[in-house]
């Protein structure tokens, strides 16, 4: 399955190659479609918590992944996913209170 990184906050190097990374990777939340990867990508770089958003976009099957297992998900360091969560949380929290 091809997947698309829509963004990479990981720290980089000097030679502008990526670190190391320093412990096990933790999926922390399905996204539902594109604005919602947007949203939630500039909430957690407002909150300085490296991430990665990956898209189940794949044109070969015509989003048949994106069908079965959601638009993408978050992924972060197991050792930031309960500061991941909260910080998604509290942004879903908010942007349903407006949409009232």
């Amino acid at each position: 399955m091809k997947t698309k990184i829509l963004s990479s906050n990981w720290p980089h190097m000097e030679d502008d190659t990526q670190a190391a990374l320093d412990g096990p990777l933790a999926r922390v939340h399905t996204l539902s479609n594109a604005i919602e990867a947007q949203v939630l990508h500039d909430v957690l770089l407002s909150a300085e918590i490296d991430h990665v958003v990956q898209s189940y976009r794949d044109s070969a099957y015509d989003s048949l992944f994106q069908q079965s297992y959601g638009w993408g998900v978050i992924i972060t360091r197991e050792k930031d996913a309960a500061r991941t969560l909260q910080a998604i949380k509290e942004a879903l929290t908010h942007f349903e209170e407006e949409a009232e």
